[in-house]
């Protein structure tokens, strides 16, 4: 989905006097654009110059207070919409009873064998992706709680 409002640079623009302006102006002005009036955005185009000195001496004056820099740093860490942690216990459950499932496939299969109701090439077989299953989803999760030490050891140094 696209922003309802977003900034353009127009080419310049020749002024009443021959002097030249740049404007920013939202890409969504114009209604057709804008896909109906109602999503139309009704703010005005904006002296590129002017809006530049205002942003840059925001930005210098953000610069000379370094104590309001870390401030802000230490809001945006800690209000994160999901941390990454959380993602990977999630995943690493979702291995976990996956993991799970294959383990009891692989006893079911015995159940089979010994009720008389699977040969032995059909349950080697079946043993032999279960288990191959089983390798894979293995290496994944330790590549997991490798990643998740990684994540923890990043957290401290920030």
């Amino acid at each position: 989905m696209r922003p309802l409002c977003r900034g353009r640079h127009l080419p310049s623009d020749a002024g009443r006097n021959g002097t030249f302006h740049r404007y920013y102006w939202c890409h969504n002005h114009d209604t057709i654009r804008a896909c109906g009036e109602h999503r139309r955005c009704p703010e005005r185009n904006i002296r590129a110059d002017e809006l530049d000195v205002f942003v840059f001496e925001q930005v210098r004056a953000a610069l000379l207070r370094p104590e309001v820099l870390l401030v802000g740093e230490g809001a945006v860490a800690t209000h994160r919409p999901v941390p990454d942690d959380e993602l990977l216990d999630a995943e690493l459950a979702r291995l976990g009873r996956k993991l799970d499932a294959a383990e009891a496939e692989r006893r079911r299969l015995a159940d089979l064998y010994q009720a008389g109701l699977l040969e032995l090439p059909d349950l080697q077989r079946r043993a032999r992706e279960t288990d191959e299953r089983t390798t894979r989803l293995t290496d994944q999760r330790a590549a997991l709680v490798a990643e998740g030490h990684d994540l923890a050891v990043d957290n401290r140094l920030r």
